[in-house]
């Protein structure tokens, strides 16, 4: 009898990056922390946040591969999640937790500011009535998530002043978070991924060949989709080590539960298939 034929390779290696999240997933219902922060618990948002992305880097990759820079846009979101998340407990001091999870609320909060007022300026210079109304719907908007997120700021902020949690710092940016989690190694292959996910030359490579689209000879350059299963690689290890990077911190900053061997095992055969793309 023949043996059926093997799947891709990329979408063997999928099929693994599924088991792991699956696991991770599964996970999560059963871990009881007694939780001592705000940071604490809005850890396990910002994991559920990146099992959704990475569920959406598998979608992508079996519909089609010329889907990477979305399948690659997924698997970045799903990294710096996990990133922040493990900033966000990677101390033992409670007071730099609530800290931490404080400047998350002011930069949101600043962020929308700047969207009112954008929205304000345009408002005021706008001459066409027409565009008036779209103005005056984003400026609602943008007010509205400011009142939104000063009144969680004006909930917690008592209890934060009860425990004399003191000043909070801005929030580092990604290559600053990785240097204070231990993990500097990471920013190269993250800052890969951001180049893809950039139109700049190394995502322009996956429609042309840079020498012969170029040349003087040629006077009509040729575009065309060049993907290949191997361009997919670094949208699977962010999104794979994003999902272990969670259990870890839930087992090292959280207290929970360690890596269980099978999402060891997951891990490492997805290392093993993404590098024979």
């Amino acid at each position: 009898m023949s043996q059926p034929p093997a799947p891709p390779p990329l979408r063997e290696v999928v099929t693994t990056l599924a088991a792991l999240r699956k696991e991770v997933e599964e996970l999560l219902p059963s871990v009881h922390l007694a939780t001592r922060s705000h940071a604490d618990r809005e850890f396990f948002g910002f994991m559920q946040l990146a099992i959704g992305n990475v569920a959406a880097i598998e979608t992508l990759a079996k519909a089609d591969k010329r889907l990477v820079m979305a399948g690659t846009a997924a698997a970045r979101a799903a990294y710096e999640v996990m990133v922040t998340a493990t900033w966000l407990v990677a101390t033992d001091d409670l007071l730099e937790r609530e800290r931490r999870w404080a400047a998350l609320l002011a930069d949101e909060r600043k962020f929308w500011r700047r969207v009112f007022d954008d929205a304000s300026r345009q408002r005021q210079e706008s001459d066409d009535s027409a565009e008036w109304q779209e103005l005056d719907e984003s400026v609602k908007s943008a007010t509205a998530e400011v009142q939104r997120v000063e009144a969680i700021i004006t909930a917690v902020q008592p209890q934060l002043d009860a425990a004399r949690a003191g000043q909070v710092k801005p929030v580092p940016n990604v290559e600053e978070m990785l240097e204070q989690i231990g993990k500097p190694g990471h920013y190269v292959i993250y800052k890969t991924a951001c180049q893809l996910v950039h139109p700049a030359n190394r995502a322009l490579a996956l429609v042309r060949d840079f020498r012969e689209t170029h040349r003087e000879d040629l006077p009509v350059a040729t575009y065309s989709y060049r993907t290949t299963e191997r361009d997919w690689w670094i949208a699977i290890m962010l999104g794979a080590e994003s999902l272990v990077m969670g259990l870890e911190t839930l087992a090292a900053w959280l207290k929970g539960p360690p890596l269980s061997q099978r999402a060891a095992g997951l891990f490492n055969d997805i290392l093993a298939k993404a590098r024979t793309l």
